[in-house]
C-alpha cells in the first residue's frame, strides 16, 4: 500500500483502515505493507497504522496523531465593514461554528469535545493497529522525523 498523505477527513481515514482490517483477516497468508513516500501523517498514518509493517524513506515525514479543526471567524471584520449576518435557522445547534457571527462559548466546548474523542479514537486505533511494536526502539526510526506522537517517548511507529 503506498501512502502519501499530510492527512485528511476522519471518516475517510476510518473507512480505507477497517477495509485493510478487513483484507487482513480474511487473507492472513497476505502481509500488508505501507510504504511511505514523502509523508504519512494524520490520517495517512491512521490508514498505515492498521497494516502489518510500515517502512519508509529515512527522509519520509511520519506521525503527527492528532485532530485539527481549523476555521476563520469574519464577525469582527464584518461589524468594521457595517455588515451584519441575518441568518436564520430551526435548532440549536444548526449554526454551530458560523463563521459570520460572534463564537459562542458553547460551540467552543462542544467542538473541543468532539476533537477529543476524535483524538483518542485516533490513538485506540493506532495502538491496536500497532499492537506491541509500540513498546518496542529501533535506532533506524530515532533517526526519522517525527512530528507526532502517541505519547511522550513512545516507539514503534515504523518497522523499516
Amino acid at each position: 500500500l503506498l501512502v502519501n498523505s499530510p492527512g485528511g477527513s476522519p471518516v475517510q481515514s476510518a473507512q480505507i483502515a477497517r477495509q485493510i482490517r478487513m483484507f487482513r483477516k480474511a487473507f492472513p497468508h497476505i502481509k500488508v505493507v505501507a510504504y511511505v513516500a514523502d509523508i504519512c501523517a494524520s490520517g495517512g498514518y491512521f490508514i498505515a497504522s492498521q497494516c502489518d509493517e510500515i517502512v519508509c524513506d529515512e527522509s519520509s515525514l511520519i506521525g503527527n496523531v492528532g485532530v485539527i479543526s481549523m476555521k476563520l471567524g469574519y464577525h469582527g471584520l464584518l461589524q468594521k465593514a457595517g455588515i451584519e449576518s441575518r441568518t436564520m435557522a430551526a435548532g440549536k445547534n444548526k449554526v454551530m461554528g458560523n463563521p459570520f457571527e460572534e463564537r459562542r462559548q458553547r460551540d467552543v466546548d462542544f467542538e473541543q469535545h468532539l476533537l477529543d474523542a476524535l483524538h483518542t479514537t485516533f490513538k485506540k486505533t493506532v495502538i491496536e493497529g500497532r499492537g506491541d511494536k509500540l513498546k518496542r526502539t529501533r535506532a533506524k526510526e530515532k533517526m526519522r522525523q517525527i512530528f507526532g506522537e502517541l505519547e511522550e517517548g513512545v516507539d514503534g511507529l515504523l518497522d523499516g
